[in-house]
């Protein structure tokens, strides 16, 4: 019975804001690779870090990640950025302006950073940034409407018994889970989509080589 007023509400709202991290990640690698701008934000923001920090904070990473040093880097991103989302996402129940100020950043971050590639020009550095902090935002919103108890505690007091909050706090849960399941799917899709368009891009490369 808690759920509708704060635990279960508060669990939905951070997993919201989790889940629109992760789809605006997917949305910058799929916008990416269908824009030509190679590096994504994802990776952009990665090799600014080890230009950066080439020093000693690469070798430690060398050295507890072995070869394998560039994923866990780009893993390290993706933790991060999941992570801000989740408290974004909370932070929306009160203050809906998070997630923009949020998702904003990071987004001016990534364009930054794959801006100052020589391969991606400024203008397509921005609307990747625009098109991923819109997807993140609107996803999380979305997310955070679809997990909402619809019945109120007002409608209570006008003779809402028990059943039917009941049956509410279930629907609001099944809905929630439908709809994160299937952003899930979409931000796996981008993904795979956007590094098929990258293979390919590579490949075609490759045979205009003359030999």
């Amino acid at each position: 019975m808690e759920d509708s007023g704060g635990r279960g509400e508060s669990a939905r709202a951070v997993l919201a804001g989790a889940l629109g991290a992760g789809f605006a990640l997917a949305t910058g690698e799929l916008v990416s690779a269908a824009l030509d701008a190679a590096p994504s934000p994802l990776l952009a923001v990665g090799g600014r870090f080890i230009d950066r920090f080439a020093g000693s904070l690469k070798d430690l990473a060398v050295a507890v990640f072995g070869t394998n040093d560039k994923p866990a880097l780009v893993a390290g991103t993706i933790v991060i950025t999941v992570l801000l989302g989740a408290a974004s996402g909370h932070a929306a129940l009160r203050r809906p302006w998070v997630p923009w100020a949020t998702f904003g950043a990071f987004g001016v971050f990534g364009a930054w950073a794959q801006a100052t590639d020589e391969r991606v020009d400024t203008f397509t550095a921005l609307v990747v940034c625009v098109v991923s902090v819109l997807a993140g935002v609107g996803a999380t919103a979305g997310l955070l409407v679809a997990g909402r108890l619809q019945t109120h505690p007002p409608a209570l007091d006008e003779g809402v018994g028990a059943p039917e909050r009941s049956q509410a706090i279930e629907w609001s849960r099944r809905r929630f889970a439908l709809a994160s399941g299937a952003l899930l799917v979409v931000s796996a899709g981008f993904v795979t989509a956007g590094r098929a368009l990258t293979q390919g891009d590579v490949i075609a490369a490759a045979r205009a080589i003359p030999l």
